[in-house]
């Protein structure tokens, strides 16, 4: 399925930063399984062994821009 980065915001109800207009195919967790990053929404997920936001700087620089942060 394929949502641009404003439906994406809505159906998440989450506030949009930036003018983005990409469109999300992929919706990533893992950053070991990064594949199409200029179609990929990073979902920086904390969990008692980890925190996402700590890939973030590396999965940019690999190509991601769109992420869904806390």
């Amino acid at each position: 399925m394929n949502y641009s980065v404003e439906k994406l915001s809505s159906l998440i109800d989450a506030k949009l930063i930036g003018n983005n207009k990409a469109n999300i195919s992929f919706v990533l967790t893992d950053s070991r399984s990064l594949c199409f990053p200029e179609e990929t929404v990073f979902f920086a997920l904390k969990s008692e062994r980890n925190d996402g936001h700590h890939f973030i700087p590396e999965l940019y620089r690999r190509g991601v821009r769109n992420f869904v942060v806390q």
